[in-house]
């Protein structure tokens, strides 16, 4: 008889069918709420060994049960440090992901922008070529003809000289020592360019280049 009961009492001194239930028990329970099962346990076993119990209400095997249990809240809260530290690390992936594909989208956007570079039609980088251009175009549209750069020249001067409101970045249309047009250049710095032959000249290259873009 005793062997039979020897045969049916596992390593923890619990018989399998105990050991089975608490162990059903242990993992029915989600892994964060594992801690506190067994802390409940612990504690409503302890309770059979307090003074008013009594002797006849306490379980076979009290002190196995407890050991059981105590057991199973160290490997309850060293798994939670685990899930703590897995979590951790996940966080701090996640931010570093989320820092990730903010320098990558924000690269997308300089890529995108750099990508533009060197497309399409370029604007002149000096001012009065850009003026000269403009200039030009209204000037010869709904023309029959193409006007000689010679043409463009003199009613540009013209044009800035009855001009109310010239320019800002023109000086003076044309300098009192020599036959010059006073500017600024987009960077503010101050240049001369001689109005005659140097002016259609300006104003062929300035043709030249807008019926390659």
């Amino acid at each position: 008889m005793v062997r039979e009961l020897d045969t049916n009492v596992t390593s923890s001194g619990l018989t399998f069918e105990e050991e089975e239930l608490f162990e059903n028990r242990y993992n029915a329970e989600l892994a964060y709420n594992r801690v506190q099962l067994c802390i409940n346990e612990i504690e409503k076993f302890q309770r059979y060994n307090e003074p008013d119990c009594p002797e006849e209400w306490k379980p076979q095997r009290l002190d196995k049960k407890i050991k059981w249990w105590k057991q199973k809240l160290i490997k309850a809260k060293e798994q939670d440090k685990k899930n703590a530290n897995r979590l951790h690390r996940e966080n701090e992936a996640s931010k570093e992901n989320v820092k990730t594909a903010k320098k990558f989208k924000d690269a997308q956007i300089i890529l995108e922008k750099h990508s533009h570079i060197g497309k399409g039609p370029r604007k002149h980088n000096i001012t009065l070529n850009d003026y000269i251009d403009d200039f030009d175009k209204k000037f010869s549209k709904n023309r029959k003809k193409e006007p000689t750069v010679e043409s463009i020249a003199i009613n540009l001067k013209k044009h800035l000289e009855n001009h109310s409101t010239k320019p800002s970045f023109i000086i003076n249309v044309e300098d009192e020592n020599d036959n010059c047009i006073k500017w600024r250049d987009d960077k503010g710095n101050i240049k001369y360019s001689e109005w005659g032959e140097a002016m259609r000249a300006r104003i062929t290259r300035i043709r030249k280049k807008r019926n390659k873009q």
